[in-house]
């Protein structure tokens, strides 16, 4: 998809989102500030409806369902966050939802997706076997099955959260915590639109893996660098990361 392509879906998930998701202002950090000797803005999607940014990529990637696909349902595999989102987004359309979660999923994080109206199977030890039940699911239902971040409608329901910086500010640095990588991902293709100029940086910040802490299978310091480090090319390339294993190319 061309970079122009994806600016605009950007900007249509932004005006589908109108009225269900609420702007957030950027604040200042007096602390962080004060640390780095720099002007640091933070972004609070902790306010969102569900408590994330995610719900700007489930409502976006629920309304442009088709009809036929609606009637179908959906299926997601999350630990959290993506399942509140699509659960409350899906009951709010109309669609019925199964959330597939980790046993190992906080209980806070299974009784909210759960309070949203839908239902949640509980399979698995972690993510990715989760994620394996959702597929079975979706074979055996014939229903669509929403990717937490592998998805061009998520990834520009969370790009707006990178319009809504230029609308503020024109940054030097965004830094942006990365999981799948749909967030960042937006971000970066949102900045094409205003606030991207030379020299600027778009960069990850990735919790490190518990194994990894404990010394175990630890990558060299070269290696760490080169995996989660993402800054958005020329070419529009976000290098892949460690727990997915997947790159994203979005051509300018």
């Amino acid at each position: 998809m061309s970079a122009p392509a994806f600016l605009k879906n950007i900007e249509d998930a932004r005006r589908r989102l109108a009225g269900i998701i609420r702007p957030t202002p950027l604040m200042q950090s007096a602390t962080l500030a004060r640390m780095l000797d720099a002007d640091v803005r933070i972004k609070p999607e902790n306010v969102q409806k569900t408590g994330s940014f995610k719900i700007r990529g489930a409502y976006n990637r629920i309304v442009t369902l088709s009809d036929e696909e609606k009637k179908r349902g959906v299926v997601a595999a999350s630990a959290g966050n993506h399942g509140q989102a699509l659960a409350y987004a899906a009951t709010r359309a109309g669609v019925t939802a199964t959330i597939v979660m980790p046993t190992t999923a906080a209980i806070a994080k299974i009784d909210a997706t759960r309070s949203y109206g839908q239902s949640v199977v509980l399979e698995g030890g972690d993510y990715q076997a989760a994620r394996a039940a959702a597929a079975a699911i979706c074979t055996e239902r014939g229903a669509i099955f929403v990717d937490a971040y592998d998805d061009p409608y998520i990834v520009a329901g969370q790009g707006t959260v990178g319009l809504e910086i230029a609308d503020e500010i024109t940054p030097d640095v965004v830094m942006v915590p990365v999981g799948g990588g749909g967030l960042i991902a937006g971000i970066a293709g949102s900045r094409r639109r205003s606030y991207r100029r030379r020299g600027d940086r778009l960069t990850a910040a990735q919790r490190e893996p518990r194994r990894w802490r404990a010394g175990v299978n630890r990558p060299s310091r070269r290696y760490h660098r080169r995996r989660t480090r993402v800054r958005a090319h020329r070419s529009g390339a976000i290098r892949d990361n460690p727990r997915t294993g997947q790159t994203r190319r979005h051509r300018r």
